[in-house]
């Protein structure tokens, strides 16, 4: 599998299509899950004041404090990143980061005015295959995006899922159905051809990371020592 480099195809972010309002209807969620999307959020990576590429991440509300939640090798940069808050763009601080599961959590330096957080909900069953999910991000160039798919594997150590995702999706956050979390975007599947010495990306196999081990307790550890 290839962890997940910035995409350096950039473009304006389109409308999300009005029909992704039937998706709402079958996922039975208690509100709208727009929030979804709402609550995603594009981390940008600049080298000498232009845009090089970018990560994602989702938005979070706990306890009173807000943070995002993402990948460690999104974060994993010495170049100047900053959260892209409509047309504004935010300073943001690293308060957490687990190279091991490739997750981290940062706190943006004032409040966000266009994303708007979600309350912070994790999914704790044991077995998730076969269980639909859903995440939103910003692949490649194509903008903000809503995408569903399928657990295709839970084997412990890591989450397969038959979804899409490409460069530029990196630390999108996974929710089921309820709009739990279950996971953080973390790489696609390589897949090898005998007419290529190159290997190609597979973006309909992606694996996440579990974040099972961030319960209510640990989330609120991480928030007080990051201030």
């Amino acid at each position: 599998m290839l962890l997940f480099l910035f995409s350096c195809l950039l473009s304006g972010e389109p409308e999300v299509p009005s029909t992704y309002s039937a998706e709402w209807v079958e996922v039975g969620f208690k509100k709208p899950p727009s929030k979804i999307i709402d609550s995603s959020v594009k981390i940008a990576m600049f080298s000498n004041g232009k845009e090089i590429g970018h990560g994602s991440g989702n938005y979070f509300a706990h306890a009173g404090r807000d943070f995002i939640l993402t990948a460690a090798h999104v974060v994993n940069s010495k170049v100047t990143m900053k959260l892209t808050d409509g047309k504004k763009l935010v300073d943001m601080r690293v308060i957490y980061i687990d190279f091991i599961n490739d997750i981290a959590i940062i706190v943006p330096e004032e409040p966000l005015e266009t994303i708007v957080p979600m309350h912070w909900v994790l999914n704790k069953s044991k077995d998730l295959s076969g269980n639909k999910v859903y995440h939103s991000g910003f692949p490649s160039h194509y903008g903000k995006l809503l995408i569903k798919g399928m657990v295709s594997a839970d084997n412990g150590d890591g989450i397969i899922l038959q979804s899409f995702a490409l460069p530029g999706s990196s630390g999108s956050v996974v929710f089921d159905k309820h709009g739990r979390v279950i996971g953080v975007l973390s790489a696609v599947g390589l897949h090898m051809s005998q007419f290529s010495p190159y290997p190609s990306i597979q973006e309909d196999v992606v694996f996440i990371s579990s974040v099972q081990h961030l319960n209510t307790k640990k989330i609120m550890e991480v928030l007080k020592c990051g201030e």
